[in-house]
């Protein structure tokens, strides 16, 4: 006899789909199927419990087929890295030879875009011809994520802040950390982490300006040219969890795309649970 015990139509639908073994556990006397027992001998009663429930998944833990599209929009961001510190390469030089402005530390700025081009080239290297699992994948572009944010920090403080107006411009910084959910999404927990240690990257290079030879900043210049870019991950953190909810069906999260096929697609699901 099979006894089914706390559960809903759909975790009962998805252990009926299942490849996987049904865990099972022994019964002890179930009411009115005594008289049954004995005529099934050696056959002990089973309680079904749904599958994945309990410990939950790791905090990287994203569908396989969001990430597999994720790695190819990751080297599309890359490529487009690496043409645009590239491009301010040249306009930053030809700006100077000109005579149109005069960088104050010109040198360091074509190191550091050059060497954003070469991060940004062994990324695109690196997702096109290495076979990555999930959390690596996550890991490195979150990573590179910080990487590029610590380099337009760097590059907006290898000139002096202007003091005229609190807050002269938004930083790329920003743009970058909104938009980078939108290229590789990740779980909340991950976005929060990466959210916040690109926007302390500003802070953080406004100190390297200063040993550069910068002149101070007023605090609350400084502030308010640093808050922009926590706004900015709290925006991306927002873009994170409408994704997030896009990968759930009811009480089950979507992890893997199967196969598809005219009237529809077939994805494995994990339990909330």
């Amino acid at each position: 006899a099979t006894a089914v015990e706390d559960l809903c139509s759909a975790c009962l639908l998805s252990l009926a789909l299942s490849e996987d073994a049904i865990p099972t556990e022994v019964a002890g006397d179930l009411p009115g199927a005594g008289s049954r027992r004995g005529t099934h001998p050696g056959v002990a009663g089973r309680t079904l419990s749904p599958i994945g429930t309990g410990v939950v998944a790791p905090a990287w833990a994203m569908p396989a087929e969001l990430l597999r599209q994720a790695a190819r929009r990751l080297r599309l961001a890359a490529v487009g890295v690496a043409l645009g510190f590239a491009v301010s390469i040249v306009i930053n030089n030809l700006i100077e030879a000109t005579g149109w402005h005069a960088f104050t530390h010109l040198a360091y700025k074509n190191v550091l875009h050059a060497v954003m081009v070469g991060v940004s080239a062994a990324m695109v290297w690196f997702t096109h011809s290495v076979r990555m699992v999930p959390a690596r994948l996550l890991r490195v572009s979150l990573g590179y994520e910080v990487a590029v944010a610590l380099a337009i920090s760097l590059g907006d403080h290898m000139e002096p802040i202007s003091t005229d107006v609190t807050l002269t411009s938004i930083s790329w910084l920003c743009v970058w950390i909104v938009i980078f959910p939108l290229v590789v999404p990740a779980s909340p927990r991950w976005a929060l982490v990466a959210g916040l240690a690109a926007a302390s990257t500003w802070p953080l290079a406004y100190f390297v300006g200063r040993a550069l030879g910068n002149p101070e900043a007023p605090l609350h210049v400084l502030l308010m040219n640093s808050l922009e870019a926590y706004v900015a991950a709290a925006l991306a953190m927002f873009s994170t969890i409408v994704i997030r909810r896009l990968q759930e069906l009811g009480c089950y999260q979507l992890v893997e795309k199967l196969d598809h096929g005219g009237m529809g697609e077939i994805w494995r699901a994990r339990h909330r649970m």
